[in-house]
């Protein structure tokens, strides 16, 4: 754990640059969009609840009209929570990882993916994302609703319903395992990883994570204290940017790890990361390396330092009449 305390020390000062009420800011935009959503859910949940009847049957009679329309009303309303949510969110994970970079975070950098330049590529780039989540929920889902059903006028109904929701709990942690595979996702789009399909950026997450489930899941696990109090004492909304500072730390390094490996599929990337681009020109132009690095291709800045030390002492030499001035 004392990774996970590193990196919750350099989150910390990283807030302290005046980056708290930006970033508690950014969060709070995107509670408001979740709010509309809530809300639209709302919403369909009372619309829907209305067609059924006391034994469960729809009733059809119900239906006319005006529901037609408020059930059309409610898909576009959610389809426009969600093409809001997406750039914004993507946007705070830019943000974040700007604020490592610079002693303020620019909140500007929240609303960036709203430009037209980069809006449907980043609403598509998330769609894909949100369908391919979905589609782990619903494969999760299926042994809970399968039991629902079969307790329905089952003699074991009760067993059958306590095991409904213990096979939930399972599920919900098998999801949430499994999702995490693609955590790594934002912040690859974020880093303008090179890619010619977002499935392509999906995959990328998967390999790291795989390679570094461990360190990944020992975020989450370093935050159970910090849900805990969230649920009794301490608002989310001063833990969320934390812990959002602190894991995007971890895909940096995480990254960075990978994309610095030339065995790594990352490696072969036009797009690398910005502090190794000398590691990566120097290193492809040597076919005939190793596949373990050497110390040399390991530590590029100490070489590099090195270098103009010793070609500032030849100048020395070389000049004696300039040191006698």
């Amino acid at each position: 754990m004392n990774a996970e305390k590193m990196l919750k020390k350099q989150a910390k000062t990283i807030l302290a640059r005046d980056n708290w009420a930006k970033s508690i800011t950014g969060f709070l935009m995107i509670l408001l969009v979740l709010g509309i959503g809530f809300i639209v859910i709302s919403i369909a949940t009372l619309f829907i609840g209305s067609l059924f009847t006391d034994d469960g049957s729809i009733n059809f009679g119900n239906i006319s009209v005006v529901h037609i329309i408020l059930c059309v009303l409610i898909c576009v309303g959610a389809l426009a929570v969600l093409i809001l949510m997406s750039p914004l969110y993507t946007g705070y994970i830019r943000f974040i990882d700007g604020c490592r970079n610079s002693d303020s975070g620019n909140i500007n950098d929240i609303l960036y993916y709203f430009s037209k330049e980069r809006y449907f590529e980043s609403v598509q780039f998330n769609v894909y994302l949100f369908i391919k989540k979905a589609i782990y929920l619903l494969v999760f889902s299926l042994p809970v609703v399968g039991l629902l059903l079969l307790s329905d006028n089952s003699p074991y109904q009760t067993a059958l319903q306590i095991g409904a929701v213990w096979t939930g709990g399972v599920c919900l942690f098998g999801y949430f395992f499994v999702s995490r595979f693609y955590i790594l996702s934002e912040y690859l789009y974020v880093k303008d990883f090179c890619y010619e399909k977002e499935s392509d950026i999906a995959k990328a997450s998967k390999y790291i994570v795989k390679r570094n489930l461990g360190k990944v899941m020992g975020i989450y696990i370093a935050y159970i204290g910090w849900l805990i109090l969230c649920l009794l004492v301490i608002p989310i909304v001063f833990v969320y940017p934390y812990f959002k500072h602190t894991a995007v730390l971890s895909y940096f390094y995480l990254y960075d790890i990978e994309n610095s490996n030339p065995q790594s599929p990352l490696y072969q990337s036009d797009k690398p990361s910005e502090n190794h681009i000398p590691v990566f020109s120097e290193i492809q132009s040597k076919s005939h390396l190793p596949e373990t690095p050497s110390k040399e291709t390991q530590t590029p800045e100490i070489q590099t330092t090195e270098n103009i030390l010793s070609e500032t002492q030849t100048k020395e030499i070389e000049t004696p009449e300039a040191q006698s001035k």
